[in-house]
């Protein structure tokens, strides 16, 4: 967010330059990430806390410095104008409305409404707002200013009593600027009349009543809201208003009647009359939270002497109430209105603390001397598989151990699909949130979707996390976790460079990563393709069938690799590429490496001999070349030599296997060439009797 020095000073009297209040302010948390000169004014760009709803506005900020400096805060220029309560006009209909008023102003006959001063205007701008009409510029700037949003609505064109209610299903509204309706899911806070849904509320107003440069009388909403409901409806909609972003970190219930009362001062320069006082529809009901502290355990924590005399000159400076109960030493503490949403436990309260001393000025020592640990087997084999995926340009990331029922959609899967049944999270906030994942697919491809979303379609990620089962059977009678290993690449495995023209990635970019890890770790991994989904695991047959395969080690699945599904490309809207996953366990970190022995190589050459066999695409050459070798004591080895795929062969692939034989393996000390060819003879008829069904032959 943008912000003027010169408003800022209208809200708290600043008594240093501007390098050290750039310093200031990010020492309590507010980055400065850009400061700009506009004639005698200076701009500072600014990134806030995500939790913090209260720094969205002149007013937080102004209580942020404040809270460490003790500069002189202004006061609000308000009116002090009558509440009207029990308003028949209004009816709320649902607990997540927290907080409702609704204050109707007029435009005297004859009379223009005036506009914003050039000051005011430039707050709105900065903020991220355009420009309207002057009434509507008002509840931006208000919104600027204090952090109160408030919506404005076309009087004459509301129909009837106007109901603050939840939607049911089917239907639907019109946002502001845009074309068609939209349906809201159930359970969407709406403000309504008899006739049509007139906003969507904490979000976005709806066409129909809004106000216009003709209007002359207008209902001015100032209320509070459920955040969740807020961030629900925002998220579903693909919506992120000013006043959205504010409601969702939680406003402040005091400045429902406190924001009416400021526009009105600024209504009124513009001409506008207020009709009877504030409609106080719904007022906040509840308690502010109370905290109760131990002054000798705070004083432990920091290593300093604290006394409530301390206590009480810190907090109160950001708005907190500080008594002492007279037992002990414990010190309850009241959170102010615009805190309750972000201060829970005392851990929150020392935070305060820190923030009003400043990190850089509390008392340090050094931590006791402890003999390190060196680093166990698994860590050290942990860190040789990254160094191999560093190396080859992969990045570490972190993901959510969560996704939502539709991501699972996206997969293209059904209830008898292994894959569908999860843990879930009874009573998620978010929906975005609601099963605990069991493969890591879906992070693979958002991260590949938002990096390509960025123009960035050059990917290689990888991530040790883990998964998590259904299992009545395990210790706690919900389910286990298994620890994996993830990576994925889409676009350029090699980039394009003067002596290369690169190179995209594919599934034996994968397959070298693996046979990488195998030797690093001392462990035989095979690689075995799979085209039938019951010999694979589950995530792969989210792959292409054809282009997939397992990874086993001591006869045991541990992992697979492939390229991801067209179909489930498709659901994620990524074009153009074929981005290749893998997913291993991580238990071979703890396998034990074999010994390694070394064979002296023979001085007697092999024999080789290649036969040519046409194989349909769902049998995997490897089945055929393992079947092959184990037909003749002299067998050195079996190899796939080349696989040709043309309108020659009838699109079957021809497959050249070539063959070695041993002297030693034998027995022998010498091979006849016709012994040779009778060998190669019989190992192919037994081939082709083997695989019979799928209609081999040899080419």
């Amino acid at each position: 967010m943008k912000i003027s020095i010169h408003e800022l000073e209208k809200h708290i009297k600043i008594l240093s330059d501007l390098d050290d209040l750039q310093n200031l302010m990010e020492d309590v948390g507010i980055e400065v990430k850009k400061i700009e000169e506009d004639g005698s004014d200076t701009i500072f760009t600014l990134e806030v806390l995500a939790n913090r709803g209260d720094h969205y506005s002149y007013a937080g900020i102004a209580r942020e410095i404040h809270g460490r400096t003790g500069w002189e805060i202004s006061p609000y220029l308000i009116d002090d104008l009558p509440v009207k309560n029990n308003i028949t006009t209004v009816t709320v209909e649902t607990e997540n409305c927290l907080s409702y008023t609704l204050t109707e102003f007029f435009l005297p006959n004859g009379q223009v409404s005036g506009t914003l001063n050039e000051e005011q205007k430039k707050v709105v701008v900065l903020s991220g707002s355009n420009l309207i009409i002057p009434v509507v510029d008002v509840t931006n700037y208000i919104n600027a200013s204090i952090g109160q949003p408030m919506h404005v609505f076309d009087a004459d064109k509301v129909d009837g009593t106007i109901v603050i209610r939840e939607t049911v299903h089917g239907e639907k509204a019109r946002l502001l600027f845009s074309e068609d309706a939209v349906e809201l899911p159930p359970g969407t806070i709406v403000v309504a009349d008899r006739s049509n849904i007139l906003a969507v509320a904490g979000v976005m107003g709806c066409e129909g009543c809004q106000a216009t440069e003709n209007t002359r009388r207008i209902y001015l909403e100032s209320a509070i809201f459920n955040p969740v409901k807020i961030r629900k409806a925002a998220r579903y909609l693909g919506v992120q208003s000013l006043s959205s972003m504010r409601f969702e970190r939680g406003a402040d219930p005091a400045l429902v009647k406190q924001g009416i009362k400021q526009a009105a001062v600024i209504l009124d320069s513009l001409g506008w009359r207020i009709t009877d006082g504030i409609g106080l529809c719904k007022e906040w009901s509840y308690d502010l939270p109370q905290i109760n502290i131990s002054l000798s355990e705070v004083g432990n924590y920091f290593e300093m002497d604290v006394t409530i005399e301390s206590i009480r000159n810190t907090l109160s400076r950001y708005g907190f109430g500080v008594r002492f109960l007279g037992m002990n030493d414990l010190v309850r503490i009241e959170v102010p209105s615009y805190r309750i949403w972000d201060i829970k436990e005392e851990a929150d309260l020392r935070e305060e603390i820190a923030r009003s001393i400043g990190y850089n000025l509390l008392p340090s020592s050094m931590p006791e001397a402890i003999q390190p640990l060196l680093p166990s087997l698994h860590l050290e084999r942990k860190k040789s598989v990254e160094n191999i995926l560093i190396g080859q340009g992969f990045y570490e990331v972190f993901t959510d151990g969560f996704y939502s029922e539709k991501h699972r959609s996206r997969l293209g899967i059904d209830e008898s699909h292994p894959l569908w049944s999860h843990l879930r999270i009874i009573n998620a906030e978010d929906r975005a949130y609601g099963l605990l994942k069991n493969n890591n697919l879906i992070q693979a491809l958002d991260l590949v979707q938002t990096n390509i979303n960025v123009k960035n379609p050059h990917i290689k990620a990888f991530e040790w996390t883990r998964t998590f089962h259904p299992n009545e059977q395990a210790e706690n009678s919900l389910g286990e976790e298994k620890l994996v290993l993830w990576a994925i690449a889409s676009g350029q495995y090699r980039k394009h460079s003067w002596n290369d023209s690169g190179k995209d990635v594919d599934i034996f970019d994968m397959k070298g990563i693996v046979e990488e890890i195998s030797n690093a770790l001392g462990i035989f991994l095979e690689i075995k393709q799979e085209t039938k989904d019951n010999l694979i695991l589950p995530v792969g047959t989210c792959l292409h069938p054809t282009r997939r395969a397992s990874i086993v080690w001591g006869g045991k699945t541990i992992g697979v690799i492939g390229e991801v599904h067209p179909d489930v490309l498709d659901s994620w809207g990524i074009k153009n590429t074929r981005p290749c996953f893998m997913e291993i366990f991580q238990e071979i970190l703890d396998v034990e490496a074999s010994e390694r022995i070394y064979i002296a190589p023979t001085n007697l050459l092999p024999v080789m001999r290649d036969v040519c066999i046409l194989l349909p695409k769902e049998l995997a050459a490897s089945t055929v070349c393992k079947f092959m070798s184990e037909q003749s004591d002299w067998i050195e080895s079996v190899k796939i030599q080349d696989v040709f795929n043309s309108e020659a062969t009838g699109y079957k692939n021809a497959v050249t296997f070539s063959i070695s034989y041993s002297l030693t393996k034998a027995g022998l000390d010498k091979f006849l060439t016709d012994d040779i060819n009778d060998q190669t003879e019989r190992i192919v008829e037994k081939t082709l009797r083997q695989f019979r069904e799928y209609s081999i032959r040899r080419r």
